[in-house]
C-alpha cells in the first residue's frame, strides 16, 4: 500500500541534514554531496513541484551538541550561520544547474541575502522558483526541524519532507539495536509519546496541529524525490 496518496503534492518543504555535507570528520562542505542533492531536486522540481528548502547546519556546528565553553544561546546562533553558509552553497550551484532560486534569511543579513517576508515568498514560487530558508527559526532553541514544520505552516505546504542519514523512524535507535523496527507509516502522537528522535518533537507538534504530513527517508534516495512525492512507499510517513 502506497504511504502517499497517489496525486502530485503542488508545494513542499524539504528539509536536509546538515551533517550529510560534512568532509568526513572535518567541518567543511562536501560540493560533491551538494550537487547529489541538487540532481535530485531538479527532477523534482521539473515534474511540477513547488519546492522550498531548509538546510541544517550540522556540518559545521549543532547548537544542542556543543560542548566548547559557549553559551547555548551563542552556540544556537553559530548554527544558525552555518545554515546560511550551506545555503548559500545550495543556491548557487541550484541556479548552476538552471533552477531559478531565491533565498531568504530569518535573520537579518541584507547585503547577502533578503530578509523572509511571506509576499515575497509567495511571489517567487509564482514565478517558478525554487525557495531556500536560511536561518532557522532566528531564535535560539529552535532546531532546523522546527523552521521546516514553521515554514510549511505559513506558505501552505502539502507536506514535510526530511531527507537525513536514516531510513525512516524507527521504535529504537538503529545505530545501537540490529533489531529495531521501522515504521511505513505512523501517527504524530505515537512519535511524540514514545520520544522518537528522528525529528525534533516540536517540529512534530507543530505539523500536527497544521495537519501537515511528514515524510522521514534517506538522503542518498534524494534522487527518488519526485516519485516518493507521488506514491512510492520509501521511509517513514508521519501523519
Amino acid at each position: 500500500m502506497n504511504l502517499i496518496n497517489s496525486r502530485k503534492y503542488k508545494r513542499i518543504v524539504v528539509k536536509i541534514s546538515g551533517e550529510y555535507l560534512g568532509e568526513n570528520d572535518n567541518n567543511i562542505i562536501n560540493i560533491k554531496k551538494v550537487e547529489n542533492i541538487v540532481a535530485g531536486l531538479k527532477k523534482a522540481s521539473l515534474s511540477g513541484l513547488q519546492i522550498a528548502l531548509i538546510i541544517g547546519g550540522g556540518n559545521i556546528l549543532r547548537g544542542i551538541d556543543h560542548n566548547y565553553g559557549i553559551k547555548r544561546v551563542t552556540a544556537d546562533y553559530m548554527g544558525m550561520i552555518g545554515t546560511i553558509f550551506n545555503s548559500l552553497a545550495l543556491r548557487d550551484i541550484l541556479e548552476k544547474n538552471g533552477l531559478p532560486t531565491k533565498l531568504y534569511s530569518c535573520i537579518n543579513i541584507d547585503n547577502i541575502c533578503p530578509k523572509y517576508e511571506y509576499i515575497n515568498v509567495m511571489d517567487d514560487f509564482n514565478k517558478g522558483k525554487i525557495i531556500i530558508f536560511a536561518g532557522g527559526t532566528g531564535h535560539p532553541y529552535f532546531s532546523t526541524d522546527t523552521a521546516a514544520s514553521i515554514k510549511a505552516a505559513e506558505i501552505n505546504a502539502d507536506i514535510v519532507f526530511k531527507a537525513t542519514n536514516v531510513n525512516g523512524v524507527y521504535d529504537k535507535n538503529p545505530t545501537k539495536n540490529k533489531f529495531a523496527k521501522m515504521y511505513d507509516s505512523i501517527n504524530y502522537m505515537d512519535v511524540i509519546k514514545n520520544k522518537l528522535e528522528v525529528i525534533d518533537l516540536t517540529s512534530v507538534l507543530i505539523c500536527m496541529n497544521n495537519k501537515i504530513p511528514i515524510h522521514i527517508f534517506n538522503i542518498n534516495k534524494i534522487f527518488m524525490l519526485d516519485k516518493i512525492a507521488m506514491s512510492l512507499s520509501i521511509g517513514t510517513l508521519i501523519k
